[in-house]
């Protein structure tokens, strides 16, 4: 009340200001000026269906205009300084809240000279820092998250002299509504009441009217947003309710929340490539973390830019790096990560991953300097994939409370990141697509957290869709099956852009009947020798195509406990031959492939919880994975051991699982390391020549052989093992 107390005699002196400029020194004719303006505008619409008039007609009202402007100039030019003015001082002075308590924010210095290495926070003791300075080198940034223990209003200072701090304090309301609803309520009324206002009121009119004709011509802007690693239903929105998810379940409101949408495969980089490019795994070769998108793919953003959107991608971590090949179509693809060979990843580090609230803040920035054009914006948010970055929570193993605490982080930036857009006018001209690339186990089935297996617990999915204002109605909810695979036909169909022919996806908007939603695991198959994972959704049941066979019906078993072949197994050998028949209709040329990840790369995606062994020779007869989740659990634990460096236990349960099975070869790779990392370099040697002698085509072996000798100088044993090492060219 008191905040009003001060705004309301603001606001209306600018109302009368504002009057009084327009009377003083407006012309005599300003009235019929301005009417002559809105009738020219209104007359433009008329030619728009006339497109051999239509140029004429815009010049010579151009002329025209320009002239009728120039009698309304001066007080426009007077008046504009002086309300900007006075809006920039008021959102200073009522716009602003402050932080809440329990809140955590992302603040940035901004630091002209010195060592960023050096810069530190300096906060009150009741701030908590949680995260060490993430460092941006060519912006000269360093970014904190931090979180206040009550609410803060005050200072935050950094030991070396920054330019300024970017602190993002929420928006603050009087009475329950934005200072700027009473602001320009209470000074249009004072307007209106001064004396003789209404003569020169149409101007305002005019003006309105003008930009909503020029705004209904636009082409609304696309925002894509992809949670990596949030399964369905632990938002609350899909009925969870440990935790709320108030934010993300806005995004349905005026929207569309769909209930039975699957991934395609439960893997980062692989699922992003087949969102983007609407086509299967299989098909465009990206089944694995680390292979690239084929160089003449076409992607969701290739499509927008050739119709005229500026696009941009801003990226929470290096599985999405450019070098993967998904920055095609993009203007801007923001993806700062970068790490020298051999240096372990600090998952804090900008070079490996950002926090959601850095990757919000970089989308926001580019949006607004984009203003007034049609712009694709992809954001990624990695804050759910391990490790986890609250520190309660950090750790590589997934646990139900360390996910719901960093799905409840990412909630409350997506609802900064909506309340921003919505103070924009941005919010209500948007098309913004809220999904994931996968889920996460956590535990069922027996797998800790994705890649593994292809159950619901990851392939499961959120859609929601947020339409324009101006856009049809849309059913609130959906309870039609879909996949990623028809998110870019959606985005086209709404924006009326044919899809290129080679999309495979079909429109969520378009009635389609009864759709075949296909998935896939190769990771068993391809890091152990295992049988790979296929399936196929048809009406409520689900086919899983593996050594030992399952089918579900998803109507009556979501969680899929009780395999129904047995009983239904005619059912079983239908969908087995429309899985064969889709996989022969759509599968690549034979002459496709993707190289295996470098050491370099592998080291990473162990790192941040990926299995990092590369690629074993099938075994015959390939075992089925869920005879070998055991062994594969007990793979994962001993690299989060040997990655978080207590190495004696990673040497222990890593040889537990090599004398169990010899053909291990990540295991056996695995467990080298730990032995070169404590010390034993001789043994880590030895064991990698037995992988090769298993099976002498096993690249991680003989790069892990080949990079010990480089790093020794040793050439001449190096090069045996990695030939194509720049140190070996002409040897």
């Amino acid at each position: 009340m008191r905040a009003l107390a001060t705004l309301a005699p603001l606001s209306a002196l600018c109302g009368i200001v504002t009057a009084f400029v327009f009377r003083r020194f407006g012309s005599s004719h300003t009235r019929r000026t301005v009417n002559r303006i809105l009738a020219h505008v209104l007359e433009l619409r008329l030619f728009l269906d006339e497109p051999r008039l239509i140029w004429n007609a815009q010049r010579d009202l151009l002329r025209e205009n320009l002239r009728l402007f120039g009698q309304i100039a001066l007080p426009s030019l007077i008046a504009a300084p002086l309300l900007g003015l006075i809006m920039w001082q008021a959102d200073a002075v009522y716009g602003r809240a402050p932080l809440r308590a329990g809140e955590a924010v992302v603040v940035t210095a901004h630091v002209k000279a010195g060592d960023l290495a050096q810069v530190r926070m300096e906060a009150p003791a009741d701030i908590a820092i949680e995260t060490p300075g993430v460092r941006v080198p060519r912006l000269r940034e360093v970014s904190w998250r931090i979180r206040p223990l009550r609410p803060f209003s005050g200072r935050l200072r950094v030991n070396i002299d920054a330019e300024r701090i970017d602190i993002p304090w929420p928006r603050a309301t009087v009475l329950g509504v934005s200072w700027m609803v009473w602001f320009f309520g209470i000074s249009s009324i004072s307007a209106v009441l001064a004396p003789r206002y209404l003569k020169r009121h149409t101007a305002i009119l005019a003006i309105l009217v003008f930009a909503h004709t020029l705004s209904a011509a636009e082409k609304p802007p696309v925002v894509l947003i992809s949670i990596d690693t949030l399964r369905a239903d632990h938002l609350s929105a899909y009925g969870y309710t440990k935790i709320r998810t108030p934010n993300i379940d806005s995004f349905g409101d005026k929207g569309t929340i769909y209930l039975r949408i699957d991934s395609q495969i439960p893997l980062t980089q692989p699922s992003h490539a087949s969102l983007m490019t609407s086509t299967y795994p299989f098909e465009n070769r990206v089944e694995e973390n680390s292979e690239s998108v084929p160089s003449g793919a076409v992607t969701l953003a290739s499509v927008l830019h050739a119709n005229g959107y500026r696009t941009a991608a801003f990226i929470g971590s290096i599985m999405l790096d450019r070098r993967y090949g998904l920055d095609k179509g993009f203007d801007l693809y923001d993806s700062p990560f970068e790490m020298a060979a051999g240096e372990m990843p600090n998952p804090y580090s900008a070079r490996v991953r950002r926090d959601a609230a850095l990757v919000t803040r970089a989308a926001r920035q580019w949006i607004g300097e984009n203003r007034g054009e049609p712009v694709f914006v992809f954001l990624h948010l990695y804050d759910l994939h391990t490790p986890y970055a609250l520190p309660q929570v950090a750790g590589l193993t997934p646990s139900v409370a360390g996910y719901d605490a960093e799905l409840d982080h990412v909630d409350q930036v997506l609802g900064r990141l909506r309340d921003a857009l919505q103070r924009d006018g941005f919010w209500d001209k948007a098309l913004v697509i809220l999904l994931a690339d996968h889920g996460e186990s956590l535990g069922d089935h027996g797998e800790t957290s994705h890649g593994y297996f292809i159950y619901e617990s990851t392939m499961h999915v959120p859609l929601i869709i947020h339409w324009p204002a101006s856009a049809s109605q849309y059913p609130a909810r959906v309870t039609g099956a879909g996949g990623l695979i028809d998110v870019a036909p959606t985005i086209l169909d709404f924006l009326h852009i044919a899809a290129p022919p080679s999309f495979e996806g079909v429109s969520l908007l378009s009635e389609h009947g009864e759709r075949m939603i296909y998935g896939e695991s190769v990771y068993p198959q391809e890091t152990f020798g295992w049988a790979a994972l296929r399936s196929l959704q048809s009406g409520t049941y689900k086919y899983i195509d593996a050594p030992k066979a399952e089918l579900y019906d998803l109507s009556k078993d979501p969680g899929e406990r009780a395999n129904i072949l047995p009983a239904r197994s005619v059912e079983a050998r239908s969908m087995k031959a429309r899985l064969d028949d889709l996989m022969a209709r759509h599968a690549a040329p034979q002459h496709q492939s993707s190289s295996e990840p470098s050491a370099h790369t592998r080291e990473v995606l162990g790192s941040l919880g990926y299995t990092a062994g590369g690629k074993q020779a099938a075994r015959n007869p390939a075992a089925d994975p869920k005879d070998k989740l055991a062994e594969q659990e007990a793979y994962e634990r001993g690299l989060t051991l040997l990655y978080t460096g207590r190495y004696d236990q990673a040497i222990l349960t890593l040889r537990r699982i090599v004398s169990g099975d010899a053909r291990n070869l990540p295991a056996l790779g695995a467990l080298g390391e730990a032995y070169l990392r404590s010390g034993n370099a001789a043994r880590a040697l030895e064991l990698w020549q037995q992988a090769l002698e298993r099976d002498p085509a096993y690249r991680p072996a003989a790069e892990s052989i080949g990079e010990y000798w480089l790093a020794r100088k040793d050439f001449d044993k190096a090069c045996r093992f990695v030939p194509a090492a720049p140190q070996c060219k002409g040897r």
